[in-house]
């Protein structure tokens, strides 16, 4: 089954471990580590940037601190802040410069532009159902 979220971290209210992230006009597949763009065209993030950009979805729109990014992306621990710092320039590269910012003291974080996804409001068949119940009334007090 192929849940999203959507930018709101929410998701579709379906579950909370999704395969795929919506981020902005993109989407990532958490389990292929597969960006793509709004045509569905494949972008190809270059050397351990999928991987540091998988743990970045999976923690939407909190930060990450660059210890726990080391840690997961490299745990044979030959990652570097400056091999972070490279997968960091692809990962805005593709995405745009403020999906991803730097929250000092606490690492990185992924922020999406929003996209909230609005339920159908109803009110507005109000009038409708109203003018409805008084045509039903006026043929029930009619005779047959």
């Amino acid at each position: 089954m192929n849940t999203s979220w959507n930018a709101t971290g929410r998701g579709d209210g379906q579950s909370r471990n999704p395969d795929h992230v919506l981020l902005g006009s993109h989407s990532f597949d958490l389990r292929s580590r597969t960006l793509r763009d709004s045509t569905g065209g494949i972008i190809v993030l270059p050397g351990a940037a999928a991987e540091v950009l998988a743990v970045l979805a999976r923690n939407l729109g909190q930060p990450v601190p660059e210890h726990r990014l080391l840690d997961e992306v490299w745990p044979d621990s030959t990652g570097t802040t400056q091999d972070l710092t490279r997968c960091i320039e692809n990962i805005r590269h593709a995405l745009g410069q403020d999906m991803v910012q730097s929250a000092p003291d606490a690492g990185y974080l992924l922020v999406p532009p929003l996209h909230v996804a609005r339920r159908p409001r109803l009110w507005h068949l109000v009038p409708f159902a109203l003018v409805l119940l008084v045509i039903l009334a006026w043929y029930a007090v009619q005779p047959v």
